[in-house]
């Protein structure tokens, strides 16, 4: 029979493993194999580009590669192959990031990243500046669908319409995000998504706006995505709290037992 400080040590185990996946997980997380040389010539990459409008809009496609490769705008720092700058700027190919959620790239194209993260395997210091006084809705989509779908992406395209909704969510935001913020926007809005839909409001009506989101708040820490994470962190706590009491209780029978 395991004893509890065996069964507390593996249930404190299984937990915390579970809360970091969850809610800490880092989305940009090393998970795809690693990239070919950086040596492109020009010829291969502007053909590894050109293969990506299949899924998109030539048009759109071909307005977000001039928008990306305007002077002191994203090829400044990510390069003009999108493989980005080491401890610096992140990669734009093949993370989960780029790929993932177009709502969460807005955010970060709009007001900027502040943080330290980790992009397949590498950490980068990032100090992204934001963009939504200098791009207009249109062009920030146009910029994100050419990056989902450049150097071998592929990804939907992002609407107007959705960097327009992000832009009014947070249209009191004044500093950059952070990366626990980008999660905990993402756990809320999940929340607020589910609200709606549990209220019978249509599929085409379901976008969050300021009246269900916490985005709009620089606080979007508080909201619901931090608190889960802390609830989780109180448990794991606890458990920790019950294996020590555990041990020492089992270290004082032992002793009774030997000094008999």
């Amino acid at each position: 029979m395991r004893s509890p400080a065996i069964i507390a040590v593996v249930a404190a185990l299984n937990l915390s493993l579970s809360m970091t996946a969850v809610f800490a997980g880092d989305p940009n997380a090393d998970t795809l194999t690693a990239l070919p040389s950086p040596a492109v010539s020009l010829a291969a990459l502007t053909r590894e580009e050109l293969s990506g409008i299949d899924l998109v809009d030539p048009v759109t496609f071909e307005r977000g590669r001039e928008v990306f490769n305007r002077e002191a705008l994203c090829a400044t720092c990510h390069g003009a192959d999108g493989r980005g700058v080491v401890g610096s700027h992140p990669p734009l190919t093949g993370t989960p990031r780029v790929l993932g959620s177009d709502r969460t790239l807005s955010r970060i194209v709009l007001h900027g990243l502040r943080d330290k993260i980790k992009v397949r395997g590498s950490i980068y210091r990032t100090a992204m500046a934001p963009l939504g006084k200098v791009l207009s809705d249109r062009e920030i989509a146009d910029v994100l669908t050419y990056v989902r779908n450049a150097w071998g992406n592929r990804a939907p395209s992002v609407s107007e319409a959705t960097v327009a909704e992000v832009r009014s969510a947070n249209r009191r935001r004044t500093t950059s995000w952070t990366h626990a913020l980008l999660v905990s926007a993402e756990i809320d809005e999940q929340i607020a998504l589910a609200r709606k839909s549990d209220s019978g409001v249509d599929g085409e009506e379901r976008g969050v706006d300021a009246s269900v989101s916490s985005e709009d708040s620089p606080a979007s820490s508080a909201g619901m995505g931090s608190i889960l994470i802390w609830m989780g962190a109180g448990f794991v706590g606890l458990v920790l709290l019950y294996m020590i009491g555990a041990a020492v209780t089992m270290k004082s029978d032992g002793k009774k037992r030997v000094d008999e």
